[in-house]
């Protein structure tokens, strides 16, 4: 458990009692004990190639459309790309349904 061969890292990722510091800032309900996820404490990566990605920056580029209602950046320093997981406005969704004859229900 742990980094290989790397202890001070070790101690920064993970608790004495072995809970794993994801770096992530979540919100827990009161009410359902949930755990939402609501930012990040570092907003940067860097991918395989040594490009650094500040996730925040990319998020707000795509947000600053009608398209998307949310979008979330991941990214992993053994992989050279992003992946984003995005949730499109529902006007948006059905205009472009309407548009290219797609059918279906929505909710």
């Amino acid at each position: 458990m742990g980094y290989y061969h790397d202890e001070q890292k070790t101690k920064e990722a993970i608790t004495h009692d072995g809970w794993l510091k994801t770096g992530d800032v979540g919100m827990m309900s009161a009410k359902t004990r949930a755990i939402s996820i609501i930012d990040r404490k570092k907003n940067i990566f860097k991918l395989q190639q040594g490009e650094y990605v500040a996730a925040e920056k990319v998020e707000n580029v795509y947000l600053k459309g009608d398209k998307l209602q949310e979008i979330f950046i991941h990214g992993e320093s053994t992989e050279t790309f992003v992946i984003a997981i995005a949730v499109p406005h529902k006007k948006f969704v059905e205009e472009f349904a309407e548009k290219h004859k797609v059918s279906g229900s929505y909710e």
